[in-house]
C-alpha cells in the first residue's frame, strides 16, 4: 500500500517538468486537460492531486505514461514471499 500524500511534490515536479519540456504554459496545459490554470499550479506544487479523468488527460497532454509521473512511488525491489 502506497500513500501519495507525502510524495505529491515529486509528482507535481514531474508534471511541471513534462509541461516545460513541451514548451507549454500552465494555461495551455489546463486547456488541454479541462481544468483551470490554478488547478495545474496546485498539482505542480502538491496542494492537490488530480482526479482520475484529469490524470489520464495529463498522460496524453504531456505525452507520458504513468511510469513517468509515478516513478517515485514504484517499488525498487520485489517483495519477498511470506
Amino acid at each position: 500500500q502506497y500513500s501519495f500524500l507525502g510524495c505529491a511534490m515529486h509528482f507535481g515536479n514531474r508534471i511541471k517538468r513534462g509541461r516545460e519540456q513541451r514548451g507549454m504554459s500552465r494555461s495551455q496545459l489546463a486547456a488541454l486537460v479541462g481544468v483551470t490554470p490554478n488547478a495545474i499550479t496546485n498539482y505542480e506544487t502538491g496542494v492537490s492531486f488530480p482526479k482520475a479523468p484529469v490524470l489520464c488527460a495529463l498522460f496524453g497532454a504531456l505525452c507520458v505514461d504513468a511510469n513517468f509521473l509515478f516513478q517515485d512511488y514504484l517499488p525498487t525491489e520485489p517483495k519477498k514471499g511470506k
